[in-house]
């Protein structure tokens, strides 16, 4: 059986069972993508049948090689070409795919690169031509992986772009001023995600277990429930953050202008050349987490960049560059900068004065320290997780021991800057 056969089929009837049994629960039927000239691929559309996700399988997914449906197949299926020419003709079926998605499911799909530095399969001319492409679909990328208590955590290996993951997370979220930080300098509202990608309990958290995305979500049609058009429209907002480890379990983190104007995350918030911004944080952490530990943010690292603009594919060098080197940490918060209220919340209260030219800033925090042997350098950063000596209790203690969390970013537009 085909696997567009087996959507159509089988899963979507097993969707509709499930949420049946479980009508409390959003249920969506989604399939981790072959995408032609990469690896794999996060792909969900919102249906009322599982047509559209069978069709999308048929016609785009790199490993099927069934030709008895009258659709078009624009899977990558190009032989007798080198491999750099393959891996590009590959690619353009890829981006046809994220404009059908466009075209076709606007507001009612996702489509999210999935472990992009294991096999090196993507850099960030790909990021940007998916998001160039369909940006309202292509809107983020999994920048903290399953498979997080694999011997090889992430199952990221040396020969994954950074050679690992760093704290849980790959290099393309963990560097600042990488290849995130120059897409957020972009202006691009790209999202960082976690993933679970359970496939077994040996070397798998379950879903949710230990990797958590947090999205904040609006009733929009006033109906006093959430549906899973108004998910998906929280993900594409950019409003969310993803953790490990129950590190935090809320957060509400914003830019204030003088005049009172808020802008959360995905958002942008406009004020004058000069003008100053404030800019809050506010979490809250469980007591203990579900490994059963207490719970302890160390730290908190504000990270802002400058914003140019978006890049033309036409400019060839700059739409290769992979670098913000604007990008930094303008500021850290211990539990010496932060006041908590009765409810559990933390809050802290930073201010920039006359500011002057157009930035995004976003947030990274830890259970760890500064220096913190085979985890952290002298900044704060993490260390690639190969480097951490092993466990005596095991690569499931060690993840439980390293926590993260990111927040999405904030963009702020000063009128009258010059990028």
């Amino acid at each position: 059986m085909w696997r567009w056969q087996n959507l159509q089929d089988y899963a979507y009837p097993q969707i509709l069972a499930q949420r049946a049994a479980y009508p409390d629960k959003l249920i969506a039927l989604s399939l981790e993508w072959n995408i032609p000239g990469h690896e794999h691929c996060l792909v969900g559309i919102i249906s009322h049948d599982g047509q559209a996700i069978s069709d999308f399988e048929y016609m785009f997914d790199r490993q099927d090689r069934d030709t008895s449906r009258n659709l078009p197949k624009q899977n990558g299926g190009h032989h007798c070409l080198s491999l750099a020419r393959d891996r590009e003709a590959g690619h353009r079926d890829a981006i046809a795919a994220a404009a059908w998605l466009q075209a076709n499911h606007r507001y009612t799909s996702w489509l999210i690169p999935a472990h992009p530095e294991r096999l090196r399969s993507y850099d960030i001319v790909h990021f940007r031509d998916l998001n160039n492409a369909a940006p309202d679909v292509a809107f983020g990328f999994e920048g903290i992986p399953g498979h997080q208590k694999a011997t090889i955590r992430g199952d990221y290996s040396l020969q994954a772009d950074g050679g690992g993951t760093f704290g849980g997370a790959g290099y393309y979220v963990a560097k600042v001023g990488g290849v995130w930080d120059a897409l957020l300098g972009e202006g691009r509202v790209w999202s960082v995600f976690a993933n679970s990608d359970f496939h077994n309990i040996d070397r798998d958290f379950w879903p949710g277990e230990y990797a958590k995305n947090y999205t904040f979500v609006q009733d929009k049609n006033g109906d006093g429930q959430i549906c899973l058009e108004e998910l998906v429209a929280g993900l594409r907002s950019g409003n969310s953050f993803c953790v490990l480890g129950d590190l935090i379990n809320a957060l509400d983190f914003y830019l204030q202008g003088r005049d009172g104007a808020l802008a959360f995350m995905g958002q942008t918030l406009k004020v004058a050349r000069g003008e100053g911004i404030k800019i809050i944080i506010r979490f809250k952490s469980p007591a203990f987490n579900h490994h059963h530990d207490p719970v302890r943010v160390d730290h908190i690292d504000l990270i802002a960049g400058k914003i140019s603009g978006k890049v033309s594919p036409g400019n060839k060098r700059a739409y290769r560059q992979a670098t913000n080197r604007s990008s930094r940490v303008i500021a850290r918060f211990t539990e010496a900068d932060w006041r908590e209220d009765e409810a559990g919340w933390k809050t802290i209260e930073y201010y920039l004065e006359r500011v002057s030219q157009d930035m995004y800033f976003r947030l990274r925090g830890t259970n760890l320290g500064l220096g913190v042997k085979g985890e952290t350098d002298e900044e704060g950063n993490p260390l690639r997780d190969s480097l951490r000596a092993a466990s005596a209790n095991g690569p499931e203690a060690a993840a439980w021991a390293d926590l993260w969390f990111y927040s999405n970013a904030i963009f702020l537009d000063v009128q009258g800057s010059s990028h």
